[in-house]
């Protein structure tokens, strides 16, 4: 009898060296686009000069392969109805890949065609053909320029900004030469504000930034209220109780950092996990009233790397998003998210631009409780063997005299398990391989029609028992020795109970993936289903346990489980209290 067997599973900061830094409070400088910016906003003016010897210059790389070429983007485009246009945003498409253009005023200062035009070719002297799934753009050149057209109201910046990929990776830009943004610029990983509840319709939360994480939904109103949601990342803010704004705003979360008894585990933040700002929480709802608004998105992070000269002469934000726009009635508010990061590393950094990471905007206004807590800044960051920016900055500003590593996401999950074949204990030959296809296929219902692996039967023989070899990641950041539990599941009755057995994690050098191996194992005449899961520990578990939030629900959480499935990877936080949630990282899944 052949015993066949359902798989349910899926791929599934050097110390700092004091810069001299002159630090004074001033408003941003006018600028065109600047009815876009918050007014009087305070920034911290750097004015920054470390020189080092040229040696040292030449042994920065940035880690760029230099494949799609010089990057300039065009001052016109062309509207889909053949009109010549400047534009006022350039949007990148990590996921697919692209860049579009958003068509502004024509020659004639008459509105174009708003549809976007698909400049991917004009503007990569080597277009991608894929997505940018990891998040990295490897350049020769990066040059951002200010769209441009004689006649038209040219009076509005050109933005740069980005769609997230499907991993929700930072944007991390490489060049193997020189990186510039020109005056009149923006390059934007912001928060999207949370949205107002409107009646008993509770708000939702704000979108991260590209490596940011999301805001918590607003609580619902009416006879039967909740609690606002908890803003995801590791700092994630604290929803608000019934009839209340969120109480706590989010954290930032750097290395050391406690919240409450939840220590952040040792490491840079920065140089181990490049990642941007968590969300604000939600309102609570009112009862018999209106429902809660949703806390804004965290800022997203931006790494922008150059062998050469990086100048910034626009501006460059990764600002957190702002709590939802209270009006009219008095009702609960969510608090804003945190700044992201804006980091920079090149032989040399100049310009006189801005560059900031600020919490997104506490909006105070008509409140039900008075005004929700702000959040925290994110960080701005510097590092270069020659700093001569003279610009704004606004956030936590840190400057090194030694560029740091470029971190790469990896381009999968943050961690999977991976049955790959099943091998007779007592016949090597006779093995049969899991197909990667039917782990990865989205939706899928681990249905038995067909089966996923049928168990060869040797000269008609059944195995007695079989070997079963698993494959994890990411590599680095799975934590090896860790101990994957494997569970087999007969489906007809008369196969008796679920049996579980146990194998250890090995990691080799990366970037090869882990593996595991469990022996022994009994399959029972007919179909069976096997799954498998390993628990991460925050407080020993290192890259991983970091990807994840420290508190959600209002619960301090210690571990994760991650579980194969018949869709996908899952995870489920593990609380302090044992109470179990089920968890989607970057998005708001589990709410």
């Amino acid at each position: 009898m052949e015993r066949n067997v359902e798989v349910r599973s899926q791929k599934s900061e050097e110390r700092i060296r004091a810069a001299t830094v002159r630090e004074r409070l001033q408003p941003l400088a006018p600028a065109r686009g600047s009815e876009r910016r918050r007014a009087g906003m305070p920034v911290l003016l750097l004015l920054l000069t470390l020189v080092f010897s040229p040696c040292l210059r030449a042994q920065f790389d940035s880690g760029s392969t230099g494949a799609l070429g010089n990057f300039i983007n065009p001052l016109t485009v062309v509207s889909a109805s053949d009109e010549t246009c400047n534009y006022v945003e350039l949007r990148m498409d990590l996921a697919q890949g692209k860049a579009f253009a958003i068509p502004y005023r024509s020659g004639s200062n008459v509105d174009c065609n708003r549809a976007l035009v698909d400049i991917t070719a004009t503007v990569f002297a080597n277009p991608p053909t894929a997505g940018f799934l990891n998040g990295v753009i490897d350049v020769t050149n990066f040059t951002l320029q200010d769209s441009f057209l004689t006649g038209a109201d040219n009076s509005i910046a050109t933005y740069l900004s980005f769609v997230p990929n499907p991993n929700n990776t930072p944007v991390i830009i490489r060049a193997t030469g020189n990186v510039t943004f020109n005056g009149g610029t923006f390059i934007t990983v912001e928060g999207s504000p949370g949205v107002r509840a409107f009646g008993l319709v509770a708000g939702q939360g704000g979108q991260g930034g590209p490596g940011g994480y999301r805001g918590g939904e607003g609580g619902d109103g009416g006879i039967a209220p909740t609690k606002g949601g908890d803003g995801l990342g590791p700092g994630g803010g604290v929803g608000g109780l019934i009839n209340q704004n969120s109480l706590t705003g989010a954290k930032f979360l750097t290395t050391g950092v406690t919240i409450g008894t939840t220590a952040i585990p040792a490491g840079n933040d920065l140089l181990s996990t490049f990642r941007g700002g968590s969300g604000g929480g939600g309102g609570g709802g009112r009862t018999n009233l209106e429902a809660g608004g949703g806390g804004g998105g965290g800022g997203g992070a931006v790494l922008i790397a150059a062998n050469g000269t990086i100048t910034v002469s626009g501006t460059v934000t990764a600002n957190g998003g702002g709590n939802e726009n209270i009006c009219c009635n008095p009702r609960t508010a969510g608090t804003p998210g945190t700044g992201g990061i804006v980091r920079l590393v090149a032989a040399t950094i100049a310009g006189g631009g801005n560059l900031t990471a600020t919490s997104g905007g506490n909006i105070c206004r008509e409140t039900l409780t008075g005004c929700p807590p702000g959040s925290a800044s994110g960080i701005v960051r510097l590092e270069a063997i020659t700093i001569s920016y003279t610009g704004g900055s606004a956030g936590i500003v840190q400057a090194a005299s030694v560029p740091g590593s470029v971190v790469v996401a990896a381009a999968s999950g943050p961690a999977f398990i991976k049955f790959t074949k099943l091998t007779d204990s007592n016949n090597a030959g006779n093995t049969i391989t899991v197909d990667t296809a039917i782990q990865i296929t989205p939706g899928r219902t681990g249905s038995f029609n067909p089966v996923d692996v049928k168990m060869p039967n040797a000269a008609g023989f059944p195995a007695s028992s079989v070997k079963v070899d698993f494959e994890a990641g990411p590599n680095p950041g799975f934590p090896t020795g860790k101990t994957i539990t494997l569970v087999v599941t007969p489906v007809d009755a008369a196969g008796g109970g679920a049996q579980s057995y146990t194998g250890t994690v090995t990691c080799p050098v990366a970037p090869a993936l882990c593996t595991a191996s469990i022996t022994g194992v009994v399959l029972p005449v007919g179909a069976s289903s096997l799954s498998a899961f390993t628990v991460v520990n925050f407080n020993a578990d290192g890259t991983i346990s970091q990807m994840f939030p420290r508190m959600y629900q209002g619960e301090p959480i210690e571990q994760v489980r991650i579980q194969t499935s018949g869709k996908e990877t899952e995870y489920v936080l593990i609380a302090r209290s044992g109470k179990e949630f089920p968890y989607k990282p970057g998005s708001d899944a589990g709410r």
